[in-house]
């Protein structure tokens, strides 16, 4: 059984003014979605970006407590994905089995974090569960 969520909506992510990073989060209730999955394939979906130095990052972690959100007390789930300028880039696949919740991170930055340089890249994020059946 499959199920599609939006863990990010079609929107401008911004870095910092220097190009520092910029990290956005999503709901909380969707890491409860999220950790029902036995894998998860993520699609990042641009629409534009500011320049060729404009960086997306994904990360994910995953954790059993009900209380915090797992970026906060869990492990990493796998490596972060990187997407440079990228508007229509290979699909993510994250394995399991998880914790009982899940948590995916974007990160929007400047690749050479220029001083007074803020990158932007529209894009939204979803992602198609494969649920046990």
């Amino acid at each position: 059984m499959k199920r599609l969520v939006t863990i990010f909506s079609n929107g401008t992510y911004i870095s910092g003014p220097n190009g520092e990073i910029t990290t956005y989060t999503h709901d909380d209730k969707l890491c409860d979605v999220l950790g029902q999955a036995k894998d998860i394939r993520m699609q990042l979906i641009g629409d534009r970006t500011t320049g060729v130095d404009t960086r997306a990052r994904i990360r994910v972690y995953e954790s059993s407590d009900p209380d915090r959100r797992p970026s906060e007390v869990g492990k990493q789930v796998g490596s972060s994905t990187d997407v440079d300028n990228d508007l229509r880039p290979p699909l993510i696949q994250v394995n399991g089995p998880f914790s009982a919740r899940v948590e995916v991170l974007l990160d929007i930055l400047d690749k050479k974090v220029t001083p007074d340089t803020q990158q932007e890249f529209q894009l939204g994020l979803y992602a198609t569960l494969i649920l046990e059946e």
